[in-house]
């Protein structure tokens, strides 16, 4: 089973076996556990699962069940957890706040927007909410677009754009689409971008609600906050503020995680707090914690890249948006390093001190004392790397290729040195490489192909951040 967005996912699923315990297989991690939450049903087993971003697990059925499951698990009274089928909200729960609201949303797209896909906000169909008259409102953007759409009845590309800016997006992106009494505008990065008439249709908007089956051939391509719904058309001092306020940090893990290991229960726990697992009481105090890794990097680059040996950054953000040209237009990998103090407290039996690496463009490898601790290649970028830690300094190496692009676009920049066809295809191999010489000029990067402009914009690109220390704790029976 995976999850094709890239974002966290929990989901109740049904599974048509019965009699047979349900394995959890991690192949991130190579882990093999039993589920510990699960309930027997008439048709076979029900359980509660969690999916890490774009993440996936292979639930294996190969042993007799012998046990009862646990079907709910509280923290602090609330429910977290529970093997009850999962409720969706009421297509209608937006009814109240028909044209006008506010959709905010930060989004980082991979791939150039088409027609009828790209939704970072995907619009159902609004007659089948409200009935004739009503549309619901979405977003979708590419690279080099943005736009809001309205939909009223049918597939996803019946959904008709009431506003489209071409715009070169350029690393992680502010969006917020503005209905203020049916009447839309767009907000980009904290300024307005276009704006339409009312269409003359109730407005709903799309945020949450549960989408058709087409949804999973127009899906966004590329990273996105959560979409988040104002109740009031935003002002522009307002969006300005929020654009302002930077893109928010990724979430860390909550609750706990939960499983069986050699027929005992066990758990991770990151958070603080009292747990009712089935009746059975968890107390965690003063355990979990959450360091945030502060101050300047420095940061060296790869030779003959175009950047220069190396910088100091007085705090991580994309490369793409250093000043230096040869930093911003950096492809290869970058090599961040910093010292960071752990106390002896932090150090204590059954406490893990995972290292959470924030936003990464696109692939990490960890030192941490000089000792390999492991590849980040996907969110959420964690590693738990207690058995490298020490009481006082340690030192972090940690390594992060990026794409080809940015190096590519800044070659542009310089003087050409072949010739290309009208289809973007190389008039004839230069001589150097069919001698296989190095190139004599001033480019980093060749290709056969055209592939970018001067222009086109630049991808985020190396350690994001923030980085944090999460300490979790580790209970079993």
């Amino acid at each position: 089973m995976s999850n094709r967005l890239r974002r966290p996912e929990r989901i109740t699923a049904e599974f048509r076996v019965k009699g047979r315990q349900p394995e959890l297989w991690n192949a991130e991690d190579g882990s093999i556990a039993e589920a510990a939450m699960y309930e027997e049903t008439a048709h076979g087993i029900r359980m509660p699962m969690t999916f890490s971003p774009a993440g996936s697990w292979i639930v294996v059925f190969r042993k007799p069940l012998n046990r009862r499951g646990i079907q709910s698990m509280t923290l602090n009274g609330k429910t977290i957890a529970e093997s009850r089928p999962a409720v969706m909200p009421a297509a209608t729960q937006w009814m109240h706040v028909r044209n006008t609201f506010s959709i905010e949303a930060w989004i980082k797209p991979d791939t150039f927007a088409m027609p009828g896909k790209g939704y970072v906000v995907y619009p159902p169909e609004g007659e089948d909410i409200g009935g004739r008259g009503f549309a619901c409102a979405g977003i979708a953007a590419g690279q080099q677009q943005v736009r809001i759409c309205e939909r009223t009845k049918g597939a996803a590309y019946f959904a008709k754009d009431v506003i489209s800016v071409q715009q070169p997006l350029s690393g992680w992106t502010h969006v917020v689409a503005v209905y203020r009494d049916g009447a839309p505008s767009l907000y980009i990065n904290g300024k307005l971008a276009g704006s339409a008439v009312a269409s003359g249709f109730a407005i709903l908007p799309g945020v949450g609600t549960k989408p058709s089956g087409e949804l999973y051939s127009s899906v966004f391509e590329g990273n996105q906050t959560t979409p988040k719904l104002h109740h009031t058309a935003l002002g522009l001092q307002q969006i300005g503020a929020l654009y302002a306020a930077g893109l928010p940090a990724p979430g860390l893990p909550e609750g706990l995680d939960l499983q069986r290991q050699n027929d005992r229960l066990a758990a991770l726990v990151w958070q603080n707090g009292r747990y009712a697992v089935d009746g059975k009481e968890i107390i965690v105090t003063d355990k979990c914690a959450v360091q945030a890794v502060k101050g300047s990097w420095k940061v060296r680059f790869e030779e003959g890249r175009g950047a220069p040996d190396a910088v100091v950054l007085p705090a991580l953000s994309s490369l793409h948006l250093h000043a230096d040209m040869g930093v911003r237009h950096f492809s290869g990998v970058a090599v961040y390093e910093k010292r960071i103090q752990v106390k002896q407290s932090a150090l204590q039996q059954g406490k893990r001190i995972w290292l959470h690496l924030g936003r990464v463009e696109v692939v990490a490898k960890v030192e941490v004392n000089g000792k390999d601790a492991g590849i980040c290649w996907k969110e959420p970028y964690m590693l738990d790397i207690t058995q490298f830690l020490k009481s006082g300094a340690n030192y972090l190496r940690i390594q992060v290729a990026t794409l080809w692009p940015n190096r590519q676009i800044g070659d542009e920049l310089l003087p050409p040195e072949n010739e290309y066809t009208s289809a973007n295809y190389i008039a004839s191999l230069p001589e150097w490489f069919l001698e296989n010489r190095p190139n004599p000029g001033s480019r980093s990067t060749f290709a056969t192909w055209n592939n970018y402009r001067a222009e086109d914009p630049l991808l985020a690109s190396g350690l994001l951040g923030p980085v944090r220390l999460v300490t979790a704790w580790y209970w079993e029976e």
